[in-house]
């Protein structure tokens, strides 16, 4: 008899658990729906153009402003090589920001700086203002790249995240192609300032759409998007996706969170002098020196500064 009051009391804790066990609900990676992911990834894609128009869009008038300012066209070209220190160092900067205190926040913070250094360059009377202005414009936009990359790594998984960073590559490319054609048309018809007042444009504009169309995306502070934070940056607009996907999802819980990180500024040096990869830094350093050399003085050496629209006609 014992036997079987245990049996029954056995059965009973089986029957009693094993609907628990089944009704589990696994959550996915990221609440988002592809239609939201497509969104963020064009957000991102378009915070990405900055970098790019603000290095290439700037060669056409370098002749043009060295006249305006009274300086040689070697002391102009020396804006191109802080601007260039200043893209490599700013990232390092930037990036662990966005990893420690929100991808909202850096990209915010960023575009105020470029927004505020573009207004400084379209007033600028004197070489001195010039140097100082491009060194914060390229601390401004160099880091967009950095901080799309991350977003980018927060929503997709790597077997898709592929697809997802070709995207983001023409936001790289693009404006390489077409920012020197947009900058010597803009400095042959309004002058070399209306160069920098296009970009602060364009810069504000986007600005606000970020504000209010991105949602907070790293994983230590929403998780896969299925919490939400009690700081407002964060929390909005991330609770109108909430509302919106299509992807079924439950609250995600604190625990589900990755490890907040400290803003290391260190970690971008660690990998620069890393065994494996100091050797593909260097080549591509190189590489990119060699180019940047080149469309530098293109302008100066076909005197591209001596033309206007009215020469092409």
């Amino acid at each position: 008899m014992t036997t079987e009051r245990q049996s029954e009391r056995i059965n009973t804790h089986h029957v009693e658990t094993t609907p628990a066990r089944t009704s589990g609900f696994e959550q996915p990676y990221t609440i988002f729906d592809r239609r939201q992911k497509y969104l963020i990834i064009f957000i991102v894609s378009v915070a990405a153009t900055f970098s790019g128009f603000a290095s290439n869009i700037y060669f056409p008038a370098l002749p043009s402003i060295a006249k305006d300012l009274d300086v040689s066209v070697e002391l102009v070209n020396l804006t191109v090589t802080t601007y260039l220190i200043f893209q490599g160092l700013a990232p390092s900067l930037w990036g662990p920001i966005s990893d420690a205190k929100g991808r909202r926040v850096a990209f915010c913070c960023t575009f105020l700086v470029f927004i505020a250094a573009c207004v400084g360059l379209a007033e600028t009377r004197n070489y001195a203002t010039l140097i100082v202005m491009r060194c914060l414009q390229s601390t401004g936009s160099a880091s967009t790249i950095a901080i799309g990359s991350g977003v980018i790594g927060d929503l997709t998984t790597r077997a898709e995240r592929g697809g997802f960073m070709g995207l983001f590559q023409a936001g790289l490319l693009v404006p390489v192609a077409v920012g020197p054609i947009i900058g010597g048309a803009l400095a042959g018809s309004l002058g070399w300032r209306a160069i920098f007042w296009f970009l602060t444009i364009y810069a504000g504009v986007f600005w606000i759409f970020l504000v209010l169309v991105l949602p907070e995306t790293l994983r230590s502070i929403v998780a896969n998007g299925g919490l939400l934070s009690t700081n407002f940056s964060a929390k909005y607009p991330l609770n109108l996706y909430q509302k919106c996907t299509s992807t079924r999802w439950e609250r995600a819980s604190d625990s589900q969170r990755t490890p907040t990180k400290q803003v290391d500024l260190t970690g971008p040096l660690r990998i620069v002098f890393s065994q494996r990869a100091a050797p593909v830094i260097f080549f591509l350093a190189v590489y990119y020196a060699v180019w940047q050399m080149s469309i530098t003085v293109m302008s100066t050496l076909f005197h591209l500064g001596n033309l206007d629209l009215d020469d092409a006609k």
